[in-house]
């Protein structure tokens, strides 16, 4: 394996364990959140800390979104992405994909 390789595998590696920051604004959490449950059969847990969203769905299957002090900013794991942009995509409310 190349050195090239090695350092992309490191960076996904990092980016995957640290989480996307900035993704989901905090307006936009408790929408989201009423996304997953109602109409994708997501069930919700129970916030502790500084998770400000905690959803599960089978054995495993979870998706959170914790607030980070400095900088003030959301952020998320790698399916918390997805299924933000999904709900992006397929939110009945219209004026959800214009955000600051």
């Amino acid at each position: 394996m190349s050195s090239r390789q090695k350092k992309q595998e490191k960076l996904l590696a990092r980016r995957d364990a640290d989480g996307y920051p900035g993704l989901i604004p905090l307006k936009e959490i408790y929408h989201f959140e009423d996304f997953l449950t109602h109409e994708r059969d997501w069930h919700s847990a129970v916030t502790q800390g500084r998770e400000l969203l905690h959803v599960y769905r089978h054995a495993g299957e979870e998706v959170i979104v914790w607030y980070k002090e400095k900088p003030r900013t959301t952020v998320t794991t790698r399916r918390g992405m997805g299924l933000y942009y999904c709900y992006l995509t397929f939110s009945k409310r219209k004026d959800a994909y214009y955000h600051e």
